[in-house]
């Protein structure tokens, strides 16, 4: 069940983590545009994983596991943006997420 202070929260610790990380994505982690980008300029890229590692942590806490088994999916998009993984790769991790996500 949604609860607002369980999502002011993970907005206020996103805040803090991306005021330290961003300037660090900055100078090391890139996202260069390609074809499948939406932007056409060089940009940082990672923020979606740390808010991704906050909301699992903090569903551990609440002992719920929706965002811990979908953080595979979080670090797949890292990666992708990054090494530009195969498609057939992509598809079955998030087919195996599905799968997960149903039968739990």
């Amino acid at each position: 069940m949604f609860n607002f202070f369980y999502f002011i929260t993970i907005f206020l610790i996103s805040i803090i983590l991306f005021k330290i990380f961003i300037p660090i994505y900055k100078n090391n982690i890139i996202d260069v545009p390609n074809l499948r980008s939406s932007h056409n300029i060089a940009k940082p890229t990672g923020g979606g994983l740390i808010f991704a590692l906050i909301a699992s942590l903090l569903d551990l806490f609440r002992n719920e596991y929706l965002s811990t088994i979908c953080l595979p999916l979080s670090i797949l998009g890292f990666l992708d943006d990054k090494k530009n993984i195969s498609s057939i790769l992509r598809f079955f991790l998030q087919f195996l997420t599905v799968l997960v996500l149903i039968f739990i």
